[in-house]
């Protein structure tokens, strides 16, 4: 047994104490706190054009997915110093503000609007399913993409899907989609029941070849060629030539020849000539000359009456 340490130990430590942290801290956040990602559409079918007959108010849709979840996402451009607004409701209910899912824009924000219920302003919906992309404004031109799920889940939003029939509601103006709306004119809206398409995407073909191109067939041949004939050819006719006729002539004719006619030529006239005439001449005669009989008309057809309005 022994006191003395195996090692000696080091008076000086291997590093200098220092106040500098060992990474340096980042000066910007990477994020803003409390305000989540959004995260990202990836469209699968579209853009298609959505008429609403006036140039002032341009909409376009497209279909693909958030998440793995199925989506539908808008871009809308409108001429307004106010807000730009569409909506969905069941087809064929068309005129008056009643059971529409608005989505309302303005300059700074998209709002998912709650069901409507008469003809005063909708009012934000409690839950928020849409997602703002994107707003530009540019030239007077308010334009704002953003997207929402077919189904949210949400009991005050329209369920959508791909080749639904509904009726398409759209208007703009004045004011913030949140305080000071502004009625629209009678040009500022319209609507229409309207189809979404049913994206049929069709096979996209296979750029790539399934199999590696070869120089050796996929079929083997079926023989090595050879010479040989398949058949023996026969050296001897089949038949030994001959001058004899297949068929012996006829030598002795099938009739004899004669001066006599067929039939015995009549000596004797059919009839006697006679100086009477077949038909006795008519002593009165049938019509009076110059004057062409008249042609009888034999109807086929008739009679018809022609209105005239006089008696």
């Amino acid at each position: 047994p022994t006191n003395i340490p195996t090692a000696v130990p080091t008076a000086v430590p291997t590093a200098v104490p220092t106040n500098t942290p060992g990474v340096p801290p980042t000066a910007v956040p990477t994020a803003v706190p409390g305000v989540p990602p959004v995260a990202a559409f990836t469209s699968s079918c579209g853009p298609f054009p959505i008429t609403t007959g006036n140039a002032n108010m341009v909409i376009n849709y497209e279909f693909g997915t958030v998440n793995a979840a199925d989506a539908i996402q808008f871009t809308v451009s409108a001429t307004s110093t106010g807000y730009g607004a569409i909506g969905f409701r069941a087809a064929g209910m068309m005129g008056g503000m009643t059971n529409i899912d608005p989505i309302a824009f303005d300059a700074d924000q998209v709002l998912d609007m709650a069901q409507t219920t008469g003809m005063t302003p909708p009012t934000p919906d409690v839950s928020n399913d849409v997602t703002k992309v994107s707003i530009t404004n540019t030239g007077g031109v308010i334009t704002a993409v953003f997207y929402r799920l077919l189904n949210t889940g949400d009991a005050a939003d329209m369920a959508l899907s791909k080749g639904l029939m509904l009726n398409f509601v759209w208007s703009f103006g004045n004011g913030k989609v949140d305080n000071g709306w502004v009625n629209h004119t009678p040009t500022q809206r319209g609507q229409a029941d309207i189809t979404l398409d049913a994206c049929v995407v069709t096979a996209v073909p296979t750029a790539v070849p399934t199999a590696v191109p070869t120089n050796t067939p996929g079929v083997p041949p079926t023989a090595v060629p050879t010479n040989v004939p398949t058949a023996v050819p026969t050296a001897v006719p089949t038949a030994v030539p001959t001058n004899t006729p297949g068929v012996p002539p006829t030598a002795v004719p099938t009739a004899v020849p004669t001066n006599i006619p067929t039939a015995v030529p009549t000596a004797v006239p059919t009839a006697v000539p006679t100086n009477t005439p077949g038909v006795p001449p008519t002593a009165v005669p049938t019509a009076v000359p110059g004057v062409p009989p008249v042609a009888a008309f034999t109807s086929s057809c008739g009679p018809f009456p022609i209105t005239t309005g006089n008696a």
